[in-house]
């Protein structure tokens, strides 16, 4: 078993805590804060040691809360969509038509905004999106999308920076592509802006496990390290934030990731034997279930 993936996890429950402690201290922006914070403290509470597929044993969480930008839910369900993602390469990396195209990054940005408007802002920018993937000059060179929604948070004044990590496979260079300044200028109309939006684009490295990584990233639309120092503005996005789409697949990915029978069994039973192990609060450890 690997005590590797044990100090992981024990480092993420204790940045599952500090957000608990967030959630009470803002308790009175939201009453359900209480509750949110009483399932976290349960999540990930116990692990039990189970096999993998290739017979090796693992620590796995028992439950989870399901709180809205857990670190310790994003931890148990990254095996899940870790195999769906490597699949989902492997599909597209088949097709006839792609066997020339490279995988990008882009990261569309728009200015920031008050928390209390973050469910308008966010549905301006998938409308926005939407008008941007069915343009022509981008359905001339992508065969594949997947967009992510990130929140930038840089200060505790209650102001978030939403936006896109898309992964985008395109054409291959020595056709048609399109340079930083056409990226810019196509998202700029799509969103309808009377200002240059800032706009970043990176190809990716050719191994499906750059492809797979940066997928990963996608899905934490907050890293615990943007949450320290901003408790106030997380407090305001998890208050505003609800049933919000985090992400979304188009064209040649969506065909792929519909059609993929998963095999990853992803439940486990909470079973407290022997070799179980319960996170010890006052210690920040876990340690086995006497």
């Amino acid at each position: 078993m690997s005590e590797s993936y044990l100090k992981k996890i024990t480092k993420i429950k204790q940045e599952t805590n500090l957000i608990e402690d967030i959630l009470r201290t803002y308790h009175y922006i939201n009453p359900d804060f209480v509750h949110y914070a009483n399932k976290m403290r349960e999540c990930c509470q116990h692990l039990v040691i189970q096999p993998n597929s290739d017979g090796l044993y693992r620590y796995v969480p028992a439950w989870s809360c399901g709180v809205p930008f857990c670190p310790l839910c994003f931890q148990k369900n990254k095996p899940k969509h870790e195999a769906t993602f490597y699949s989902a390469h492997d599909c597209l990396m088949q097709r006839q038509e792609t066997k020339s195209c490279r995988f990008i990054e882009l990261i569309l940005t728009i200015e920031a905004c008050q928390a209390k408007n973050i469910k308008q802002v966010v549905k301006n920018l998938a409308e926005g999106f939407a008008r941007l993937i069915n343009l022509k000059q981008v359905r001339d060179v992508v065969v594949s999308a997947s967009k992510f929604l990130h929140y930038g948070i840089t200060a505790n004044d209650g102001w978030l920076q939403p936006h896109y990590h898309v992964i985008l496979l395109v054409k291959a260079p020595g056709r048609r592509s399109l340079s930083v300044y056409e990226w810019q200028q196509l998202w700029k109309e799509a969103m309808r802006l009377g200002y240059d939006p800032k706009l970043y684009l990176q190809a990716l490295g050719k191994t499906n496990h750059d492809f797979v990584n940066k997928l990963l990233y996608g899905l934490e639309a907050v890293h615990p390290k943007d949450i320290q120092g901003n408790a106030y503005s997380f407090a305001q996005l998890l208050n505003h934030s609800k049933n919000i789409q985090k992400y979304r697949h188009y064209l040649l990915m969506k065909e792929v990731i519909s059609n993929i029978k998963r095999d990853y069994q992803g439940t486990v039973n909470d079973d407290r034997g022997n070799l179980s192990l319960r996170y010890d609060a006052a210690k920040r450890l876990y340690l086995p279930v006497k």
